[in-house]
């Protein structure tokens, strides 16, 4: 009986589970072609899918997702999704265009957990070319230009790892950059084999273990020096023909085809580290060998890697310094060289779409007017600092209209402030993308000399957090830029949905707290830069820890602002120097903000900034990646209270220089009091999480280094030496 009645529950049972959990929805994806850039949206949208409660059929699903070839009416990179009931239809300009509407079609089933809040939905490209700067390490006979710094050291052997690449690209293309700019100095040796100088190509992968000092400033002059190679401090990290070299940086080039990624190489004039003495060549300009080798060499190298899109020397490097008025020289053995290899190019494939990259001159721009290929002059947009002003800078609107009319720009952002902290304000990034300039313009690039491999990163001290991408762990910052210079029509909202996607198993108000704190200290650096900004060398002001290089000044104490000028030229902040002499003339009002009103700001956004991170650590929340970012807040936070000392005691200082009142000094030394316990806070909470790095600009980065130096600007005050 017993065995009976069971027989007749059983049924019931799982009729009843059944009913409980109802069979998902099913979408099929139709799609014909063999792109590997679509298969990656593909693969995407199924990694949503099984996120979201959805299953994927390979044909006959409930909604039926068809991916069309290209359609010409749409531009390059442009898509439309077309949503007619459970039928979604994606049409792309290209493959790339596919793509991210792929990518799209998974964001919004991700960020709306599911599919039945899809709609139509169009974007293209706002600004052209999008790329990110990527310096990699290929040999110690052939350096990079920041070989000295750790970064570089830790990220050695990924340069030789197609997986990392493979993911790099993949992160690259869900942010919707499109370029990487592989910037060396001179890869030659480690990617080429030329005709009559092949003993300048190099076999196997050589790595120094020793250590740099400050005697590498970064320059690349003196990066490779013969004495690495006496001392024995080196490793053969892998056997390698010149052959099998080339055969792997194919490999990487197409990797970055396949996820719409176009490839700009960027070498620079004149390093022979490896070459130098072979043949006859040297690094001088006049030396007819050195022009035939680097003609040569350029050429074998276009005709070699014809995933090359953009190929150049942006401009001279430090080893192209001459005397003033022989800049015609210059000029024309890089058109020899460079020049040269473009039209090779071109006459081997008349139908090669390449651009070459090479900065126009008042005395260049004659030698390449009428030359066959499209030229990009590379120019600096916002000097060295990235995170100053959402203005296009007037230098560079001057610069950009003098142009030639076969000239089209490509900017370089200069981001070398916060390489340790996380960074992020919508508002600003959608502003500056929306303001950059981009009339007779392919695009932007942008990277940071003061670190640049940002590859993988290595710098924490809790090992566990080592070894991901760095664009992984500053990926709101590098997303907001990406997709807001695709399109800077994103609103806050959307961005919000797609940021907190990322954060699994976080509540949406914590969330919301977290990003409340980064907004708020992501002025912070704002603020500083705007009252200290040091143009021409990336050397001269590393944000994070109030440094230069220690062969040019080291820590930059009190005095280095009581007469500074270098306030930010398209700022909205009045220098302490100006300021000062504006008073001294009588003048009451301002039409920038003065520097007493900058440090309010400071401590405002600095405060503020506390506020959501103590209320953040009150909540116990359990996530990783989001912790971190708040504690990168709570540093810059005590960071921006320090500069606001510094910087109102550094003006309180010279307003006792000019006037000798006492109280302008009484106040200048409680500041410096005040600047030296915030950053003692400052440096703890720094060190307590990263360890001391050295960056290719500024040697050694190690805040709590300068704890003595910050605590001198006090003595400085007591025992000022006036000044005229």
């Amino acid at each position: 009986m017993k065995k009976k009645l069971l027989s007749l529950l059983l049924p019931l049972l799982f009729t009843s589970l059944y009913s409980c959990n109802p069979a998902k929805p099913t979408v099929s994806i139709r799609y014909e072609g063999d792109s590997e850039s679509v298969k990656f949206g593909i693969q995407n949208i199924k990694e949503a899918m099984e996120k979201n409660n959805l299953s994927y059929v390979d044909k006959d699903g409930e909604y039926q997702i068809t991916i069309h070839d290209i359609d010409t009416a749409l531009q390059e990179q442009e898509y439309a999704i077309d949503v007619e009931g459970k039928s979604i239809t994606l049409k792309g300009g290209d493959e790339t265009g596919l793509m991210y509407g792929a990518l799209q079609i998974a964001e919004n089933i991700e960020i709306n957990d599911g599919i039945t809040a899809l709609n139509d939905y169009s974007e293209k490209a706002y600004i052209e070319k999008r790329s990110v700067a990527f310096r990699p390490i290929l040999d110690m006979r052939s350096p990079s230009y920041t070989n000295n710094a750790d970064s570089a050291r830790w990220n050695f052997e990924n340069s030789w790892n197609l997986d990392f690449w493979k993911g790099f690209f993949d992160i690259m293309a869900k942010m919707r950059y499109n370029m990487i700019s592989f910037n060396s100095v001179n890869d030659l040796p480690s990617m080429i084999k030329v005709d009559g100088y092949e003993d300048c190509a190099l076999e196997d992968i050589w790595e120094y273990t020793g250590e740099y000092d400050d005697s590498y400033m970064g320059n690349a002059t003196d990066m490779f020096r013969q004495e690495q190679i006496d001392s024995g401090n080196y490793r053969v990290f892998k056997k390698m023909t010149i052959d099998e070299k080339i055969a792997y940086w194919h490999s990487v080039f197409q990797a970055a085809h396949n996820r719409g990624i176009k490839i700009r190489y960027e070498t620079m004039h004149i390093y022979t580290y490896y070459e130098n003495g072979k043949y006859g060549i040297t690094d001088r300009r006049d030396n007819p060998v050195t022009v035939d080798y680097f003609s040569k060499a350029y050429s074998t190298f276009l005709k070699e890697y014809t995933e090359i899109d953009f190929f150049g020397c942006g401009k001279p490097g430090e080893n192209m310094d001459y005397e003033k008025g022989t800049e015609l020289q210059t000029d024309q053995y890089i058109y020899n060289t460079i020049g040269y290899a473009g039209k090779k190019a071109l006459e081997a494939d008349p139908n090669r779409k390449i651009v070459i990259d090479v900065a126009m001159t008042d005395t260049n721009k004659e030698l390449w007017a009428n030359y066959p290929v499209p030229l990009a002059h590379f120019q600096r947009y916002n000097d060295t600092h990235l995170y100053v002003t959402t203005k296009t800078p007037q230098s560079t609107v001057e610069a950009l209209q003098r142009l030639n009319p076969n000239w089209k720009a490509m900017m370089l952002l200069k981001e070398g402030d916060q390489m340790h902290f996380t960074w992020g304000d919508m508002g600003f990034v959608r502003e500056f993308c929306k303001n950059l300039y981009h009339e007779n313009s392919w695009g932007y690039t942008w990277g940071a000399d003061v670190y640049y491999t940002v590859g993988k990163e290595y710098e924490f001290v809790d090992e566990s957090l080592n070894g991901d991408y760095y664009y992984n762990r500053h990926f709101i910052n590098y997303t907001l830029f990406g997709r807001l210079s695709f399109n800077p029509d994103l609103t806050d909202e959307y961005l919000n949905k797609v940021l907190y996607s990322k954060f699994e198993g976080v509540a949406r108000e914590h969330y919301d707290i977290a990003i409340n704190a980064l907004k708020e200290a992501s002025m912070v650096i704002i603020r500083v830069n705007s009252q200290h900004c040091p143009g021409g060398t990336d050397s001269a002001w590393y944000p994070e820890t109030c440094q230069s290089h220690p062969n040019l000044f080291g820590y930059l104490d009190v005095r280095r602002f009581v007469n500074s000028t270098a306030a930010a030229a398209d700022g909205d902040v009045v220098s302490i120097g100006d300021y000062a002499k504006a008073i001294a003339q009588g003048t009451t009002t301002f039409e920038k903000y003065t520097p007493f009103e900058n440090v309010d700001m400071l401590r405002k956004f600095s405060s503020k900034a506390l506020e959501y991170v103590n209320q953040y650590k009150g909540l116990n929340v359990n996530n990783i990646k989001l912790n971190n970012i708040v504690l990168d807040q709570e540093s810059v936070a005590a960071l921006g209270l320090y500069y606001a000392d510094l910087f109102e005691g550094a003006t309180n200082l010279r307003l006792y220089n000019d006037t000798k009142d006492t109280s302008y000094q009484d106040k200048a030394i409680t500041l410096l009091t005040s600047a030296y316990d915030n950053w003692v806070k400052y440096a703890n909470l720094f060190t307590a999480r990263y360890k001391q790095e050295r960056f290719a600009r500024h040697g050694i980065v190690d805040p709590k280094a300068y704890n003595d130096a910050v605590k001198k600007n006090i003595s400085y005050a007591q025992k000022w030496a006036f000044k005229n």
